[in-house]
């Protein structure tokens, strides 16, 4: 028999390992998961994980359907085959919704390895900020009479 071993990824890997910019973007929205065997397994052709993204209205209602698919336009999984590693998550697919919860993001893996769904949004929104505070853009000079 096989067995699929689920485990939770540390905070320091979160915090510190390739999945940083995610982490320091506030993007992370599922659970972070390192998926691994007990025994090498060809799974070439695919399997289905569906992770439960934090999706809940401000009053801790679950969201609607409709703003599930909204939601899952923005997100996508990301997987890395070392955690630990700075070099960053790679992305893995696109996200269809799930039954995982009432908001979940399905997609197919190929390999086993560390997986979280990320705001992709929120990312780019996060790391262009970053890029304009490092770089702001000289001063216009006033105009000439």
């Amino acid at each position: 028999p096989v067995e699929l071993l689920v485990n939770d990824v540390a905070t320091s890997d979160q915090q510190y390992g390739s999945f940083k910019f995610a982490h320091e973007s506030r993007a992370i929205v599922s659970p972070m998961v390192e998926i691994f065997t007990s025994v090498e397994v060809d799974i070439s052709a695919g399997l289905q994980l569906d992770l439960p993204i934090n999706s809940e209205t401000e009053s801790g209602q679950p969201i609607t359907e409709s703003e599930c698919l909204s939601l899952l336009d923005r997100m996508a999984p990301y997987s890395s085959n070392n955690i630990t590693d700075t070099a960053g998550a790679e992305r893995a697919g696109n996200c269809t919704k799930g039954t995982a919860s009432s908001c979940s993001c399905m997609f197919t893996l190929y390999h086993f390895t560390t997986y979280a769904v990320v705001d992709v949004d929120t990312v780019v929104a996060v790391s262009n900020a970053k890029v304009a505070n490092e770089n702001p853009a000289a001063p216009t000079p006033a105009p000439t009479a």
